[in-house]
């Protein structure tokens, strides 16, 4: 199974129901900065999809970013990670693919670093994490 397979089959029923008063978006642009746009693979953001016809979501909009990295993992877990830490995104997952692990980054910091980072193990035979609500920390 590739990337677009994984975000095809990614537990969105999972951020559906833990973020039911919350917008679920797959593949659409967020603004960072003004000239710093990245497309994760899913986010969840505050309001109404109507809030959003105008303009991307911004980091005060949104409660969790997820990528979803096959042969990205470095960049994701690297520079974007900085990225939406600098920019206050308040968790920001990474599916890992190959090693079929889900990390969990929490309470970021300005300088572009992350207070909490768990890597969540043991995915199924689909390749995706057994995760429940429980097992993580929503905002």
């Amino acid at each position: 199974m590739r990337h677009p397979q994984y975000i095809q089959f990614f537990p969105i029923s999972l951020l559906t129901a833990a973020f039911a008063q919350f917008e679920v978006f797959t593949d659409r642009p967020v603004s960072l900065e003004e000239r710093n746009q990245p497309s994760p693979d899913v986010c969840v953001a505050r309001g109404e999809l109507k809030d959003y016809l105008e303009r991307h979501p911004r980091p005060e909009d949104l409660l969790l970013v997820v990528e979803v990295a096959d042969s990205s993992l470095g960049f994701d877990l690297g520079a974007k990670a900085a990225a939406y830490a600098r920019a206050g995104v308040p968790t920001y997952w990474v599916l890992d693919v190959q090693g079929r692990a889900l990390h969990v980054h929490e309470e970021a910091s300005s300088d572009g670093s992350w207070q909490s980072i768990r890597v969540l193990s043991g995915l199924d035979n689909t390749g995706l994490p057994n995760v429940t609500v429980n097992d993580l920390t929503l905002p």
